[in-house]
């Protein structure tokens, strides 16, 4: 399926070096709540896995590095306190890869490479799917009655009833025209296959194979869909990434189509909607260190360099640019160690640093709408 694409607006060209630091800019959010995702806490050991892999070097006892956590804070103020010597105030702790969380009142839901667990003031629980394959990202909806996972091996989007965790409506990318992986798998469902016989290289999502089981390289999947988020209070439209493809794009559930809103991005992660005025949409290219911004009409109105040097690391990767309060956003910068805060409106920012070890996949600001931690605290 070709999708559409036609650049009409003139973008602004913005360079965060160049906004100005403020030591003001959190002032007025600094007691609302953070959750932070690390999907590993050894950040140097991860890399050297990635190396050795593409080299194709990797001894039969090496196996890629997972320390994830999620971590629960009171206050962004404590949050920042306890950044540089890697305190742990409050969290869960566990051997495993975790990735997006989302939180509503007293409920929080953290992807956790195969499952997803939920957490609430009354406990926890897991859920499993035999589609839930490097799940990446979750959301919920407004009324907090339902739950976006998007499945990043499997191509998929799957929506669950909230708290009952029912399946209630899925998409499948190949479906819809992303059935070739970069290394040539084929990624089909049964009412996809015709006459003409199979490649070798071929998956079948809907074979009765528990894909939660397999490791699937994100190199044999077609689109790598990494973030999808809800944009209208009756979840009709989903705005999603397409990190092989490069594309954002809208998703109408009315009748699954796509609209393509901006194109040739590199590895896009994140497609938010932000803005006092709730018009306004962030995308990152972790790459390139381009953030896009684009207004109510998807037309770009920024481009924005986000990549501030702090050390001699010459690489880039910006995890991703979030939404922490109307005009705030927060960019978590891998290869520099920090948290970048900032206003493209007032061009101000405030930079927080990380721990060297934390490679951090999400952070989430909310209110206190609850009281105690939702997360269970290490004894």
């Amino acid at each position: 399926m070709a999708l559409e694409y036609q650049e009409q607006s003139k973008v602004e060209q913005l360079d965060l070096n160049e906004f100005t630091d403020s030591k003001d800019l959190l002032q007025p959010i600094l007691d609302k709540r953070v959750f932070v995702s690390l999907s590993t806490v050894r950040f140097e050991d991860l890399a050297k896995w990635y190396r050795i892999r593409d080299y194709q070097h990797i001894q039969p006892d090496f196996d890629k590095p997972m320390f994830g956590h999620v971590l629960e804070f009171n206050t962004l103020d404590d949050f920042i306190s306890g950044i540089p010597v890697a305190r742990f105030p409050q969290g869960l702790e566990i051997n495993n890869d975790y990735a997006g969380v989302t939180v509503n009142e007293g409920n929080l839901i953290a992807c956790n490479g195969s499952k997803i667990e939920v957490f609430s003031t009354e406990g926890r629980k897991t859920l499993a799917h035999p589609l839930f394959n490097d799940v990446k990202f979750v959301d919920f909806s407004k009324d907090g009655r339902s739950v976006l996972v998007c499945c990043s091996g499997t191509d998929s989007l799957l929506e669950f009833s909230y708290p009952e965790m029912k399946l209630k409506w899925s998409w499948i990318a190949p479906e819809h025209g992303y059935s070739t992986a970069p290394d040539g798998t084929l990624v089909l469902t049964k009412k996809m296959i015709g006459s003409e016989p199979l490649p070798d290289k071929v998956r079948i999502l809907d074979d009765g194979t528990d894909f939660s089981k397999i490791e699937i390289d994100t190199k044999s999947q077609t689109t790598h869909i990494n973030s999808a988020t809800y944009l209208d209070g009756d979840d009709k439209r989903i705005a999603v990434t397409l990190f092989q493809a490069g594309h954002a794009v809208i998703l109408d559930k009315r009748d699954n189509s796509l609209k393509l809103v901006k194109d040739g991005l590199s590895r896009p992660h994140g497609f938010y909607k932000f803005g006092g005025d709730n018009t306004h949409f962030v995308i990152t290219s972790p790459t390139t260190g381009v953030i896009d911004i684009l207004g109510s009409d998807y037309q770009p109105t920024h481009a924005i360099k986000g990549v501030i040097k702090t050390g001699t690391d010459d690489r880039t990767w910006l995890q991703n640019t979030f939404p922490v309060s109307d005009n705030i956003l927060a960019l978590v910068d891998h290869y520099n160690y920090h948290i970048v805060f900032f206003d493209i409106f007032t061009k101000e920012k405030q930079i927080i640093e990380t721990h060297k070890q934390w490679k951090i996949f999400q952070i989430a600001l909310q209110n206190q709408t609850t009281k105690g931690q939702i997360l269970p605290v290490n004894k």
